[in-house]
């Protein structure tokens, strides 16, 4: 079993002095399995910026992203910048239960403070990266967020989502995997945020799907994926 952080494995304990940045942040991205892109999207740099970090034309990401890089890819950001210490993070410290919230009981989702007031027949599980308080797990459905080709990043049936709905103060950045409530509607979709001025819709990764550009509220902000 690992995790996917977008996302990160969870065995691998792991020592490193490789001394260079680009090798580094080449292993931490292979560790995360972690594409170019979808590294550049979530620290909100462009392809090209992350690109020349990963082919050595530049000699490292500013010491703000490195710091937003290695909390996205579950390393250590001093390893990552340095090379000292070890790549990955003390997870048993991080570590806790988080509710995990059927499907069909999303559309009447309150938060996590309620989900624990009544704790009779809920089911709980463990989260093993660094988020809020408010975090949640659901598992997977549909292939609408399965991508057409393998070098893709994809999230596929069954496998556990963790959302936070207070990752970035709730607002996603474009290009960021999140789960939404339609309004006027019961109908909650994990799907990728899209934003061009004021203009916002959610699309899939399956192109056999089409986009939804209903009104819609942010549930939570992708944080992580758990696959078997």
């Amino acid at each position: 079993m690992h995790i996917n952080r977008n996302h990160a494995p969870m065995d691998l304990p792991y020592h490193s002095t490789m001394v260079d940045y680009k090798t580094r942040l080449t292993e931490a991205m292979k560790y995360a399995n972690v594409s170019v892109s979808a590294l550049a999207a979530a620290i909100g740099v462009s392809y090209q910026a992350v690109s020349k970090a990963v082919d050595g034309t530049t000699n490292s990401l500013s010491a703000y992203n490195n710091s937003k890089a290695a909390d996205f890819l579950c390393v250590d950001a001093r390893w990552l910048a340095t090379g000292e210490g070890s790549m990955e993070l003390k997870r048993q410290e991080e570590a806790h239960m988080v509710p995990l919230v059927p499907w069909e009981s999303l559309s009447t989702w309150k938060g996590v403070s309620e989900w624990q007031s009544r704790p009779e027949g809920n089911e709980f599980t463990i989260v093993p990266i660094s988020c809020s308080n408010e975090t949640f797990c659901v598992i997977a459905q549909g292939d609408s967020m399965v991508a057409p080709h393998g070098s893709m990043q994809s999230y596929r049936p069954g496998s556990h989502l963790y959302f936070d709905p207070l990752r970035d103060n709730g607002k996603p950045s474009d290009g960021a995997p999140i789960l939404a409530k339609l309004i006027g509607s019961d109908e909650v979709t994990f799907k990728i945020y899209k934003q061009e001025g004021a203009r916002r819709w959610l699309a899939p990764l399956n192109p056999q799907h089409e986009p939804i550009r209903n009104s819609f509220t942010v549930m939570g902000i992708l944080i992580g994926q758990w696959t078997n």
